[in-house]
């Protein structure tokens, strides 16, 4: 366990004090996987003073309240935690019988090995997510956990075992006293693991208890020739297809949430949703206001899904358009967003050749480090001043000798730029 040398430490400074101390939890499950550890977990019977006596420490929030320190080792980055044993307690065994999931109710020490009292190595090996004891309970205890077991099975591909599944299922009410922080990070989690198309599936119902808005998706037919699932279905396709990125799956989740309320029937029987892109935007804000994340990712998951039926480029003057209107970043994961997108469509072999070729042409202007900002023109304000002109003349031409170079009716070299300028200052 060359990577634990650290947390090893601390436990042989604590057993020497007389105390119980172990690796438990997240870091000894991903040693057994053969997975590098997150941060680092110790559980022992000293109490939170006792630890504050024999090594440097801060506190995380409100951890020191609920017997948690933050342990600083000297040569590493990683955090180490070390935890009294939890509230009634009284040894590693009832510690470990009211953590969440076998897979996480697992200790070790350097000298006694592995402590598995709940077979958590057995549901390792076997690929199962099982709730310790009584699965019930420990959702009661803390709902988040509910989440967390989705994110297990997302994360690793492992299935929930039947028992905690129901148990899931039944209590996914009890997320509504859950901090929304908390609900985020999970659900980001979940979003980003290999197996999320399946988990948000199975567990449509739990995610519909924190994104309400989602319900009427399940099972919403769309009732249009280019699709063949339903509105919810559709998008678990999506975010299956999407590249792993927050940014990327959130937009995925949320991109069609706003077609059943856009919905109309056509005369001709095709079902049609206007305008949900603008909407889908809108409650996506909403939701992700909710959910307290950060502005930037708001705003460029926003984007992406008021953007996300944008036509796609079919010619050197449109893409350059695109890039000079939207940045390259945002222009790139919007067709990565649509690429996804077309994977959960009926496969119309034309609108393939087209997204091709416009990211072909993308690719291509940005090889070209295309003239797409007024930064980028040859000339500039002083050079107009020079022509005579004045205020927000200035900016007015700029902006028209752009477009002109944008639309390649004019090269962006000075003189040729000077000339266009005198053209458009007369007009």
């Amino acid at each position: 366990m060359n990577n634990y040398q650290s947390a090893l430490e601390v436990v042989r400074i604590l057993n020497a004090e007389g105390h119980e101390a172990l690796l438990v939890g997240g870091c000894v499950r991903n040693f057994l996987m053969g997975l590098p550890p997150n941060d680092i977990d110790i559980a022992t019977s000293a109490q939170v003073e006792q630890v504050k006596a024999l090594f440097e420490y801060h506190a995380i929030g409100s951890g020191e309240k609920h017997g948690t320190l933050l342990l600083r080792a000297e040569g590493t980055d990683q955090k180490i935690e070390a935890t009294a044993y939890r509230a009634g307690a009284m040894t590693l065994h009832d510690d470990l019988a009211h953590r969440d999931f076998t897979i996480n109710a697992i200790a070790y020490h350097p000298s006694e090995g592995i402590f598995d009292p709940f077979c958590g190595q057995e549901d390792i090996n076997n690929r199962v997510i099982r709730g310790v004891i009584d699965p019930s309970a420990r959702f009661r205890e803390d709902p988040l956990r509910i989440l967390r077991g989705m994110r297990f099975a997302s994360v690793f591909g492992f299935t929930v075992e039947a028992e905690t599944s129901r148990a899931m299922h039944e209590l996914a009410g009890l997320l509504v006293n859950v901090a929304a922080e908390r609900v985020r990070e999970e659900l980001t989690k979940i979003l980003c693991g290999q197996d999320a198309g399946r988990v948000i599936t199975e567990f449509a119902d739990v995610l519909c208890e924190v994104i309400p808005e989602l319900k009427v998706a399940i099972g919403f037919s769309q009732h249009n020739s280019h699709h063949y699932l339903d509105v919810y279905a559709h998008t678990v396709k999506v975010v299956s297809a999407s590249k792993n990125n927050p940014v990327l799956r959130w937009a995925a989740l949320l991109h069609d949430i706003a077609k059943p309320e856009c919905y109309f029937m056509g005369e001709n029987g095709e079902g049609h949703f206007y305008g949900h892109d603008q909407r889908g935007a809108e409650i996506a804000g909403e939701i992700m206001n909710r959910l307290k994340f950060d502005g930037r990712t708001k705003s460029a998951v926003k984007f992406l899904i008021g953007a996300h039926c944008i036509h796609f480029p079919k010619n050197r003057r449109t893409a350059r358009r695109m890039l000079a209107r939207y940045g390259s970043e945002n222009v790139n994961m919007l067709l990565e967003l649509q690429r996804a997108d077309l994977a959960g469509h009926v496969y119309i072999e034309e609108i393939a050749r087209d997204y091709e070729e416009a990211v072909r042409l993308i690719r291509e202007a940005e090889e070209e480090e295309a003239c797409l900002k007024i930064r980028d023109l040859k000339v500039n304000g002083y050079d107009m001043m020079n022509l005579g002109l004045e205020g927000a003349e200035i900016g007015r031409v700029l902006s028209a000798l752009l477009e002109a170079v944008i639309d390649e009716r004019v090269k962006n070299e000075h003189d040729e730029l000077l000339e266009f300028a005198e053209k458009i200052s007369r007009s």
